[in-house]
């Protein structure tokens, strides 16, 4: 994968994990940006004037992979093309369409960051402790670097060295993950009365770990 996307290995990797547009759940959320797109853009610059590091933007395969009445009438791809009149040689996007595993990706890096989507819980789940950068429903919990700062975000990843051990999560860490996990993907599901004979489940997050 590092070849088929020249990825230069000498450098520190980020992989940013994005939305699909028009879910909503990315939206009006304390950040370290004003919405998601100011944050990969705020990240493209960075790295721009940090030649240290190889960012890779992964685009939701939900942007494409889905029925024609799901699929984004603007990806993040298109935006960035729209923003940038040159994307940086440090920066590579990885289209929505695209086979290759966001997990793989996320074993190449040295650091994950997310905005609040549920590949946060999953990497966590596979010993990556991601960099929450929005204030998601899973933040604060131990078992994330989080973020509601991009000057903060930025000095720690400039100091973030492959040895550290700031993105990996520890066994403690890991029994709370699991325990949280099953709460919220099995204890707090609910079908309110009115949606009986339908398949349409809710999430009741308010109550969990309180």
């Amino acid at each position: 994968i590092k070849k088929k996307l020249g990825i230069d290995k000498t450098k520190t990797i980020l992989v940013c994990f994005t939305h699909v547009y028009w879910d909503s759940t990315h939206m009006g959320l304390k950040a370290v940006s004003k919405d998601m797109m100011s944050w990969i853009e705020q990240m493209i610059n960075f790295v721009t004037s940090n030649d240290k590091f190889q960012l890779i933007i992964r685009s939701h395969p939900g942007e494409t992979k889905v029925p024609n009445a799901l699929k984004a009438s603007l990806t993040i791809k298109d935006s960035l093309n729209l923003r940038f009149k040159n994307i940086p040689p440090n920066v590579k996007i990885i289209s929505s369409k695209s086979n290759i595993s966001s997990y793989i990706l996320a074993e190449m890096a040295d650091a994950n960051l997310v905005w609040n989507s549920t590949i946060g819980l999953e990497l966590a789940l596979k010993g990556l402790k991601p960099f929450v950068v929005a204030d998601a429903y899973y933040s604060k919990k131990g078992f994330t670097n989080d973020y509601l700062n991009f000057n903060k975000l930025a000095k720690d990843l400039i100091n973030l060295s492959k040895k550290t051990k700031i993105n990996r999560i520890n066994s403690n860490e890991r029994k709370f993950l699991e325990r949280f996990c099953y709460e919220i993907r099995f204890n707090r599901k609910f079908n309110p009365p009115f949606y009986l004979d339908t398949k349409c489940i809710l999430f009741n997050y308010s109550r969990t770990f309180k």
